[in-house]
């Protein structure tokens, strides 16, 4: 592997951090940001509005570097749409942590910069740019040699590159800077060290006896409604009641498929081209006009012919077999040739890269190679130090053995029709290969098949038909309550998307479904059915709105249920607590109070007082919180539990033991907080910027 390559890679890891290359991409606003709606920022960080231009500016400076990076022409919609959140959170952290660094006047010099790359102790980036993958030995040597070769590249796409790989290290240094001056601060008392001492060692021996609230059964409990009320109010700001802004969907899909009058056309089509194959002179250039595939030379194993055409085996060049349907296809395929091949290669390459257009320059330097490599038979020395397949290079450029159209096509035709000691140069997308054929297997007959092909697809009347039919579904079904009935009347399968929040890209069941949810969040409500028929890949869809939650606290209707039976375990422990203190106003010992209640006395050795669990009880915390103040031999109040009311004896206490030096302790502890530090930091100055995204009414 290249070291641009893996500046490449390091460049992608973190993201999130990223300096973006410099994009050529104008967004006209007029045409997608400065919309109907009248909006121009996608959101409002600390503050500070993201305007629609410049944030698209920036992701389209990140998705050409991305193309520039791996070579690709063409970007997916999951990677588009992945790159852009990841633009989105870099947005975030420069105006949060930026503005942070500014206060502080946190910078990174020059001098600190080229200390970074090129000093005695260059920074792990650098380390793993320029270090072998293998052993992770790191050369410095590499480092100026990649510099002086990066002036070489006449297109400037290296140093572009390069620049964007700096822009990160130095991002990178001032977050380090910034989370060291945090961590700096963060300090252990001696305090503090005693009381984890204490919390960790100090253990305790008790029997408790526990009325759980499953003991009462719900019907002998009743709640009003002004009851739960009063509960919610004074219980929801807990954690667990927190909610993002989200959509409950509940959508119907029509299936594009070819209809019957389809596949009969499809047939006719395979039928009258078959007569047409059967005659021309010219295969190639038949299929290229003809056929939904385009020509692929492909030389097949007798034993491999498909049982549609295992015909051909003994039929001379020229023979035709089909029509036949494969799959969701109509196909003809006609024998060509057939000759004496082997099935598999052993070879080994050298592979040389291709930078700055230089291929005629390396291919003679391949050329050179080769002559050297003759003269003193060291392919795997040169292999292992030349080549950049890092991989097959450590072996000396061993690829081992390898089946048909398994390589690319430059370097499989290479090995496949060359002979044993072969030593060739070719070209291929990867860069230029020395390659040395080591052995062949066996020959075998091999038969050359072309094949013309005509898919079944839906035509224009077939797509009508179908959308015709999911818009008469939607116009008339206009609330919830229809589309669920006439859904279940026609048999259709209505399909629940829970929970779905305004940048999901993923909803189980549609591909690329980001129409649907800006429809659900800038356009619907509850209830609503969408008027527009969507459609999704092979699929048109009809969706509607079952719920919407608003960021905050869960309101009381969407979760009176829970709320009702926490409220019912109130009122049980009150009871069971009345219960409880009623008992043991006649100091009844341990054995006695668990027969007036009727539950066995239970135990649990060596509770621990920085657990939140008991043996025997589970989670409980409060009863943890209790012991932790009790001396052996003293007996606790009822105490309001998880699952049920807890009295608690304490038989005996093991003191933690003591402690004179607490210099580990603290330091175990200051390492603990700083492991902490660099996201707990970064998310409570996020949730104090009051981050506002409005990307789902643009993407």
């Amino acid at each position: 592997m290249s070291v641009l390559q893996k500046i490449r890679e390091k460049t992608y890891l973190v993201l999130i951090f990223v300096g973006l290359g410099i994009g050529l991409f104008v967004l006209d606003p007029s045409s997608f940001f400065g919309n109907k709606r009248g909006d121009t920022f996608v959101g409002i960080i600390a503050g500070e509005k993201v305007e629609g231009q410049d944030f698209e500016l920036k992701v389209q400076e990140a998705l050409d570097n991305y193309k520039a990076n791996y070579q690709s022409a063409n970007i997916d919609e999951a990677t588009k749409e992945a790159i852009r959140n990841q633009t989105w959170e870099q947005q975030i952290q420069e105006i949060v942590l930026g503005g942070q660094h500014e206060k502080l006047g946190i910078t990174v010099s020059s001098e600190e910069l080229f200390d970074m790359v090129q000093g005695p102790n260059p920074s792990q980036q650098v380390r793993q740019a320029f270090g072998n993958p293998q052993t992770g030995e790191f050369n410095p040597g590499n480092v100026i040699a990649f510099l002086k070769r990066m002036e070489e590249d006449e297109s400037g796409d290296t140093k572009k590159r390069w620049l964007a790989f700096e822009k990160d290290l130095k991002k990178q240094q001032v977050f380090t800077k910034y989370n060291t001056l945090v961590k700096k601060g963060l300090y252990v008392t001696t305090a503090e060290a005693k009381s984890d001492n204490v919390a960790k060692n100090k253990m305790a021996n008790i029997r408790f006896v526990a009325k759980r609230y499953a003991a009462l059964t719900d019907t002998n409990i009743t709640v009003t409604d002004a009851e739960v009320k009063t509960w919610y109010a004074a219980n929801n700001y807990k954690e667990e009641y927190k909610q993002e802004k989200a959509v409950d969907l509940k959508y119907v899909t029509f299936d594009i498929k070819p209809s019957d009058e389809d596949n009969q056309e499809a047939k006719k089509w395979i039928d009258k081209t078959t007569e047409e194959f059967k005659l021309t002179s010219n295969d190639t250039l038949f299929i290229n006009i003809n056929s939904d595939n385009k020509y692929k030379p492909l030389w097949l194993a007798e034993n491999a012919l498909p049982a549609a055409i295992d015909t051909l085996k003994k039929a001379a060049p020229g023979t035709i077999a089909g029509p036949y349907l494969d799959g969701e296809s109509w196909k003809v395929s006609k024998l060509t040739g057939s000759k004496m091949a082997c099935d598999s290669v052993k070879a080994r390459h050298i592979l040389l890269k291709v930078e700055g257009g230089n291929n005629e320059q390396v291919k003679a330097t391949a050329d050179s190679l080769k002559k050297v490599i003759k003269q003193k038979n060291n392919f795997a020395e040169l292999a292992k130090v030349l080549s950049t397949d890092a991989g097959s290079g450590a072996q000396g450029g061993d690829l081992g053995w390898f089946k048909e159209n398994v390589m690319v096509a430059p370097f499989n035709d290479a090995c496949f029709n060359g002979k044993k000691g072969d030593m060739t140069i070719v070209e291929s997308q990867f860069g230029i290969h020395l390659i040395e054929i080591m052995d062949k297997g066996k020959e075998s007959r091999r038969l050359s098949i072309a094949t013309v092909e005509r898919k079944t697809e839906p035509s224009d009347k077939t797509f009508q038909t179908i959308y015709a039919k999911a818009s008469d579904f939607s116009h008339k079904n206009r609330t919830l309550e229809a589309f669920d009935a006439a859904a279940a009347e026609a048999g259709y399968n209505v399909r629940l998307a829970p929970n779905i929040k305004p940048m999901d890209a993923k909803i189980a069941g549609l591909d690329n479904p980001r129409v649907v949810i800006m429809w659900a969040f800038n356009t619907a409500k509850k209830g609503d059915v969408a008027e527009e028929v969507y459609e999704i890949g092979d699929k048109y869809v009809v969706a509607a709105v079952s719920e919407k939650y608003e960021k905050g606290f869960k309101p009381l209707e969407s979760i009176k249920e829970e709320v009702q039976a926490e409220a019912k375990k109130d009122k049980k422990a009150e009871k069971i607590i009345a219960e409880i203190e009623a008992a043991l106003a006649a100091k009844p010992s341990a054995e006695d109070l668990a027969n007036k209640l009727n539950t066995p006395l239970e135990t649990a050795q060596m509770v621990v007082f920085n657990a939140s669990s008991v043996p025997g009880m589970g989670k409980e915390p409060a009863v943890v919180g209790v012991v932790a103040a009790l001396k052996a031999g003293q007996v606790s109040k009822p105490i309001k539990g998880l699952s049920g009311v807890y009295v608690v004896y304490v038989d005996n206490v093991t003191e933690a033991p003591e402690v004179t030096d607490f210099t580990p302790s603290k330091k175990q502890l200051e390492q603990a907080l700083w492991g902490r530090a660099d996201y707990e930091v970064y998310e409570a100055l996020k949730d104090n910027a009051d981050v506002v995204d409005n990307r789902v009414k643009f993407y």
